[in-house]
């Protein structure tokens, strides 16, 4: 179904599989804490299969739903992402969050834990919207502190010099 998806940007994941450039692993929740005590065992071995040195987790909220206790979930984030950093992994992971949340999750651990935080925002004024992306943290590099219109577009145009729609309405 991604691969059905994403080809309507004009990724055609299919041929990147096929080649072996790309793995897509569909866990189901009630797998995640196995994977987890294998240490990490069928996202170790397809990293390692394919020299990967990129990984996306979608959702990261699988963790809040599988492992219920507070402390347990940091820890066990906190030694993942401990895992993907010794595995010289970038990593991508998606939360997804209220509208306008104070932190981008209930705890705030999540944000503390990564390099990065890229918020990317559906925003609505009366019947028109427009989507906008945000970088709230990335550590070790200086980068704009705007909101920022974006469209999909045969991949991901980001139009900094652009104003958003309650902008220009000024």
């Amino acid at each position: 179904m991604l691969t059905q998806y994403m080809s309507q940007y004009g990724w055609n994941l299919g041929d990147l599989e096929r080649r072996g450039n790309l793995s897509i692993l569909r866990l189901d929740p009630a797998d995640v804490m196995q994977v987890i005590r294998e240490d990490y065992g069928q996202i170790r071995d397809t990293i390692k299969s394919l020299g990967a040195k990129r990984f996306v987790l979608d959702p990261l909220s699988t963790f809040n739903i599988i492992v219920k206790d507070p402390f347990d979930r940091k820890m066990s984030l906190l030694k993942f992402c401990e895992w993907l950093r010794k595995n010289d992994c970038t990593t991508l992971m998606t939360v997804e969050a209220e509208r306008m949340p104070a932190s981008l999750n209930g705890l705030g651990f999540e944000e503390y834990v990564v390099d990065g935080v890229i918020v990317l925002y559906n925003l609505q004024m009366r019947n028109v919207r427009q989507s906008a992306i945000e970088i709230l943290k990335m550590r070790g590099s200086k980068h704009s502190r705007k909101i920022v219109p974006f469209i999909f577009d045969n991949g991901i145009r980001i139009s900094p010099d652009d104003k958003l729609f309650w902008q220009a309405e000024r």
